[in-house]
C-alpha cells in the first residue's frame, strides 16, 4: 500500500518537473529565434558622430555678424561641422574662391556683386539666408571729417569719396548717387583698403567716406568725424533695402548635402540667436572686427544691425527691383530673374 502511494506521488512530481522544463526550453526558443535568428528584425547600430571640414571666408563688417555668432556659440560644432574661416580683403576675392571650389560657403555677398556674378558664372551658387537694411535697421553711412565744409550730401559735388575696394561699396555708392540725383561723373571715387577707411579720412586722402558699420560708429564716436547722410541706401534707393545674401557652392551642395543642410542650420540659429539677444550676439563682432578695446561698449551700443532673414523670408520683389534699379541705371550688364539665385528645395 505503501509503495503504491510513493508510486503515484512520484509519477505526480515527475510529470510537473517535466512540464516546467519543458516550458522553460520553448520559452527560451522563442526568446532566442526572437533576438538572433530573425533577419527582419533592424537592431541598432550605434553611428559615431561625423565632423566635416568646410572653408569659408568674410570681410570684417557687422553684415557678416551671423557667421561670427555661428563660430563663436558653437552652433557649426553642433551641427558636425569644423569651419575654417579665413578674412578676405575685398568681396571680389570671396566670390572668386566661391566659384573656383576655393571656398565651400559666402556667410555674405551683397547683391551688387551676387548679380554679375551669378551672370558671368551661370549655376555655381546659390543663396540662402539674407539681410537688408530698413528705416530703423541699417548699417550704411557717409561721413566726412569733423572741421569739413561738407555739411550735406548736396556738398558731395565736385568731391572725392572714398569706399573700401571693390565692385560691392563702388556699385553701391553710385546707386546712391544716382538716388541723390548727383551725377557719377562729379565726384571722384577713391578706392581703399578696408582697414584703412578711416586713416585716409582723417589724412585728407579723400573728402567724405561711404562706409558701413563698425567703422562709421569708430569714428563718430571718437569726435573726428561727422555724419553727412545716415542710412543713405534707405534714403536714395529704395525702402526696405535688400542688401545681402548667404551663398553656398552649388558643386558643394551637390557632393555635400548633409553639410550643406548644416552650414545654413547654423546660419539659421544665428539669426534666431541675432533676434532674440542682439547686445549679446554684437559682442561677436569684437573678435572679427577692429574695433578698438577702449571704446568697444560704446561702438557696440551704437550698432543698429541689419534686419537678418532665413531663406524664405527675404522679400523678393525688392530683390528684383533692385536688379532692376541697376540694369535701368547700367550698374549691371543684362536683366536677371532673381528667383532662379534662391536655393528653393535643394536641401
Amino acid at each position: 500500500m505503501a509503495i503504491h502511494i510513493f508510486k503515484k506521488h512520484f509519477k505526480k512530481m515527475f510529470n510537473k518537473k517535466i512540464l516546467v522544463l519543458v516550458t522553460i526550453v520553448s520559452f527560451s526558443v522563442v526568446i532566442l529565434s526572437g533576438c538572433t535568428f530573425n533577419s527582419n528584425v533592424d537592431l541598432p547600430v550605434v553611428v559615431q558622430p561625423v565632423t566635416q571640414t568646410v572653408k569659408t571666408a568674410y570681410v570684417p563688417l557687422t553684415a557678416n555678424l551671423p557667421l561670427f555668432v555661428a563660430l563663436e556659440q558653437g552652433f557649426f560644432k553642433q551641427n558636425g561641422l569644423n569651419v575654417e574661416a579665413s578674412e578676405a580683403v575685398s568681396p571680389n576675392d570671396i566670390v572668386a574662391a566661391l566659384v573656383s571650389g576655393k571656398i565651400d560657403f559666402a556667410p555674405v555677398l551683397a547683391y551688387p556683386i551676387i548679380f554679375p556674378s551669378a551672370i558671368q558664372y551661370p549655376d555655381t551658387f546659390k543663396l540662402f539666408s539674407s539681410s537688408e537694411e530698413t528705416e530703423s535697421n541699417y548699417t550704411a553711412n557717409i561721413i566726412t571729417k569733423k572741421d569739413s565744409q561738407i555739411n550735406s550730401y548736396e556738398d558731395l559735388r565736385g568731391k572725392k569719396i572714398g569706399v573700401y575696394g571693390g565692385l560691392v561699396q563702388v556699385n553701391f555708392l553710385k546707386a546712391i548717387l544716382i538716388g541723390m540725383k548727383i551725377n557719377v561723373d562729379e565726384v571722384e571715387i577713391v578706392e581703399i583698403n578696408p582697414k584703412l577707411q578711416i586713416q585716409g579720412l582723417l589724412a585728407g586722402e579723400y573728402d567724405a567716406l561711404s562706409t558701413t558699420e563698425p567703422t562709421s560708429n569708430i569714428v563718430l564716436l571718437s569726435g573726428q568725424a561727422k555724419l553727412v547722410s545716415d542710412n543713405p541706401r534707405v534714403r536714395y534707393i529704395m525702402s526696405p533695402f535688400p542688401s545681402t545674401a548667404a551663398g553656398l557652392s552649388a558643386k558643394f551642395i551637390n557632393e555635400n548635402k548633409v553639410a550643406s543642410r548644416a552650414v545654413v542650420q547654423s546660419l539659421n540659429q544665428a539669426i534666431d540667436f541675432i533676434n532674440s539677444n542682439p547686445a549679446e550676439a554684437k559682442k561677436a563682432m569684437l573678435k572679427y572686427t577692429p574695433i578698438p578695446a577702449e571704446s568697444a561698449d560704446k561702438v557696440l551700443a551704437n550698432l543698429k544691425l541689419f534686419h537678418f532673414m532665413k531663406l524664405g523670408e527675404e522679400d523678393r520683389t525688392q530683390v528684383q527691383k533692385f536688379a532692376d534699379f541697376l540694369y535701368d541705371n547700367k550698374l549691371l550688364k543684362s536683366k536677371i530673374e532673381i528667383n532662379l539665385l534662391f536655393g528653393d528645395g535643394l536641401l
